[in-house]
């Protein structure tokens, strides 16, 4: 997990100077759902085949952090500490609730389906951080005095 998380960091810093911190987010969002589909089909197939899927997977999980960062600064650039501060308890919050729908998937339908749910909750995220949010209004500041 630590050498695909490294791998992972590599990827999405270059990813983000590359494209933007918000590009960035949806493409490494839509690979993840795509990535955690791809791990559901492997279940129950040769180990090999599934533990590739799951590196896969965790490639892009690992991802998502920097662009989220990055984005955040950039829309907060005075009060960056506080903004990433508060962008990582809301990663923290969504942690907890996701252990918790997971747990409540587990006891109440399957293992299996949590994957599903997974992939998509990714899907749904994707959709809700896809639309272009348009850009604050610009005000004209004339010099005091």
């Amino acid at each position: 997990m630590g050498l695909v998380g490294v791998v992972s960091a590599l990827m999405s810093g270059r990813l983000t100077g590359a494209i933007g911190p918000r590009r960035a987010r949806l493409a490494i969002l839509g690979a993840h759902a795509l990535a955690l589909t791809a791990t559901l089909s492997t279940l129950g197939t040769l180990t090999w085949l599934f533990t590739t899927a799951v590196g896969i997977w965790v490639v892009f999980a690992w991802a998502l952090n920097l662009p989220m960062q990055a984005g955040t600064i950039a829309a907060a650039p005075e009060v960056a500490m506080t903004a990433v501060s508060l962008s990582i308890s809301g990663l923290y919050l969504g942690t907890v609730i996701a252990g918790a729908l997971g747990g409540a998937i587990l006891d109440d339908i399957s293992a299996s389906a949590i994957p599903l749910a997974g992939a998509l909750l990714l899907a749904f995220a994707w959709l809700v951080a896809a639309p272009t949010i348009p850009p604050a209004p610009t005000v004209e500041r004339h010099p005091v005095g």
